[in-house]
């Protein structure tokens, strides 16, 4: 129960935050990061993710100076961590950011493991058929991140570490 309480509370601050945002579709941008969570939950089964899911472009879209200290304070250490992950910080390349986000610190396991689900979710949502704002450059970027991504999540999925939760 205690995990819904914190999706929800997720949902709020997101919509709070995100609020007057549009997609390159024009439609509001919360939809987005509900439509991550969901399918980050889908695959886990884990509130965490959903969370993740809803937080996974506070820092890099809204708050870029205080925003991990924000959600530190707001969910928890270990949301915080995960969210900091999946920020694209300005200055790095996409492949090093990919890159970045599949290499598996030990003492980070679970933050990872977390962190390669819900991009691979975002990346899903992205390339979904139908969406027509991709350039194909983008979207052979994206195609390729996927593929990196799926790899790691195969050697989290065997890592002893996180086999344990």
């Amino acid at each position: 129960m205690i995990g819904w309480i914190r999706v929800m509370r997720a949902f709020w601050f997101a919509a709070w935050a995100h609020r007057g945002q549009r997609d390159k579709e024009g439609l509001p941008y919360l939809l987005h990061l509900v439509t991550v969570a969901w399918i980050s939950y889908g695959m886990t089964a884990s509130s965490e993710a959903a969370v993740v899911g809803l937080l996974h472009d506070y820092v890099e879209d809204v708050d870029p100076l205080y925003g991990v200290e924000t959600v530190r304070h707001k969910f928890g250490w270990q949301t915080a961590a995960t969210v900091k992950m999946l920020t694209h910080a300005r200055g790095v390349s996409y492949d090093q950011y990919i890159e970045r986000l599949c290499r598996i610190p030990q003492h980070a396991l679970t933050a990872s493991s977390v962190a390669v689900e819900v991009k691979i979710a975002d990346l899903l949502h992205n390339t979904r058929p139908g969406r027509g704002s991709l350039s194909e450059y983008r979207l052979l970027a994206y195609k390729a991140a996927l593929t990196e991504l799926l790899s790691a999540r195969v050697r989290l999925a065997v890592s002893p570490a996180v086999r344990r939760r």
